[in-house]
Formats: C-alpha cells, structure tokens, sequence
C-alpha cells in the first residue's frame, strides 16, 4: 500500500491549496442553486465524494476502516456537523447571500472554534500569538466586507444567520474530533464521513424538504459545478483539512477559513469578472500577514 503520510507536503502548501479549493467551492455553490434543489444538491456532492475517496482509500491506505468506538465516534460527529449539518445551512443560507458574503461569515470559524477549544481541548492553548494572528485575519476579513458592505445590508438576515450557524457546526464538529482522536487515517476519515454525511443529506433532503431529482436542470454549469464540489470541495479539500487538523491542531486548520474569502474573491474575479478592489487588495494582505505570522512561528507557540 501507498503511505500518503510519507508525503513531504508542507503545512503552508497545504493551507494554501485547501483555500484554493473552498474558495472555488463557493463560486460553484453559487452556479448551482439556481439549478439544484439545495439540500439535494449537497447530498449529490457527498455522492460524488464517497466514491471517489473511498477507491482511493482502498488503493493508498491500509487504515482506512473504523475500528473500535473511538474511530466510529470520529466518523459519526464528523458526518453529522462538518457534513450534514453544515452543508444543509450553507446551502439553504446561500440561497438568498452571495458567494462573497457567505465565504466571509464562514470566515468567522476559527474564532467559535477558539471558544470550543476551551472547553473541550483543554491541553489546546490559545497563546498571545495566536491571538494576534486571528486579530489581523478579522482584520483582513473585514477589509475583504467593505467593498460589499452596500451588499451586505440588503442581504437576507436569517440567509446570513444560517450561513453563520453552518461555522458554528463545523468549528464544534472540528474540535470534537480533535477531541475523541480516533485512528483512522485522514483519507479514510474524509470517505467515511461522506457517505455518512450523504445518507443524511439525502434523508432530510427527501423527508424536510420534499426535493425530488425532476427538479435538477441537467445543463453543462449543472455538471460542473457539481462535479467540482463533488471530487475537489467534498473530496479532496476535507481531506487535507483532516490532515491539518492532526498536524497543527483545531484552531491552527480552522484559520484556512480567513484565506478562503481571498482565493473567492480571485475566482469571482476571474470566473464572475468581479472587481478587485482597494479593500480586496488591503485584505489578502493583512490575512497573508496572519497567515504567515501564525505558520512561521509554531514552536515559539508551543514554549509559551
């Protein structure tokens, strides 16, 4: 068997590529709704990523099965907040926010995961440090907002409350499975946890909202964006976070949320011909800022 741990990827790369990948996924969520019923169309996703982790997790690992209590709790709490809960609030809130608005509330994730550390990870310090690198990614977020603060006022309320609820489920849901620290491998991790994730998608897809497929408009945007969100968003990005998330810990790979909102502003630029604007520009640098800041000083963390 392929070890992927054996992979020297490092953790900036990994930040890096993991916000490229959810960036995107917002504009493809956008794309999407408009032809997809949306919990159906979250629960389709998680489809798609099952399939595809799960074979390559047959082929590149040996403990890619749950085994024992600890592992099936892992598996369970991330399928039912990282995935069920979360998608269902992020796909129903984007309804009625834009891709923009909705990556910059997600951005709020790691300061709720800071207060679930608290209190289920006591051994997780939050240190002077850290802090300051959370400081300049509000900082960088909110510079990302002004822009779009006009949009930001005549955006749904209870749209951005669902989309705040969604940060909320998954900080709690990331620091949970910090906690139960199971053993299976972050590729098992990420296949398991879709098809739970999808089974319960497709439950309150068909039993809260009544979608059926005869409401898909099977255009090619259609196609794309699903399979986007299907093999990159639910594949491969939740597989890396799982990754960070036992290499530098719940507060640490929850922070990719603060460069998610830079990469979608790229991609809205480049896919939607979006402007980039002063405030866009003055964002990415303060969260590149923090984000280097954070990264480059791990062990000095560590002794405080």
């Amino acid at each position: 068997m392929i070890q992927w741990q054996r992979m020297q990827l490092t953790d900036p790369v990994l930040f890096i590529l993991v916000s490229a990948i959810w960036g995107g996924g917002f504009v493809a969520i956008s794309f999407g709704l408009d032809l997809f019923p949306p919990v159906l169309y979250a629960a389709l996703r998680y489809d798609i990523a099952a399939v595809v982790v799960g074979g390559y997790a047959l082929i590149t690992t040996d403990d890619w099965r749950p085994v024992g209590i600890r592992d099936w709790l892992a598996v369970g709490v991330s399928g039912v907040f990282i995935v069920a809960v979360d998608n269902t609030l992020l796909f129903l809130g984007q309804q009625s926010v834009t891709s923009a608005v909705a990556s910059i509330v997600v951005a709020l994730t790691p300061i709720l995961a800071a207060g679930f550390t608290g209190g289920l990870l006591p051994d997780e310090s939050v240190s002077s440090r850290l802090v300051g690198s959370l400081a300049l990614g509000i900082v960088g977020v909110a510079a990302l907002a002004a822009p779009s603060s006009a949009g930001l006022r005549g955006t749904n309320s209870v749209g951005i409350a669902l989309v705040l609820a969604s940060a909320a489920s998954v900080a709690f849901g990331s620091v949970l499975v910090r906690r139960i620290d199971g053993g299976v491998s972050p590729v098992g991790m990420t296949a398991w946890s879709a098809i739970v994730g999808a089974v319960l998608l497709h439950l309150t897809s068909a039993l809260l909202f009544e979608e059926t497929l005869s409401r898909v408009e099977w255009t090619t945007s259609a196609v794309v964006s699903l399979a986007y969100l299907g093999i990159f968003s639910s594949g491969v990005g939740p597989f890396i976070y799982f990754t960070l998330l036992d290499r530098v810990g719940a507060v640490r790979s929850n922070f990719v949320s603060y460069t998610v909102p830079v990469f979608a502003a790229v991609f809205g630029w480049l896919v939607l011909r979006e402007p980039l604007t002063g405030g866009a520009l003055t964002g990415f640098a303060c969260v590149l800022l923090g984000f280097v800041f954070l990264m480059g000083n791990r062990r000095g963390d560590a002794q405080e």
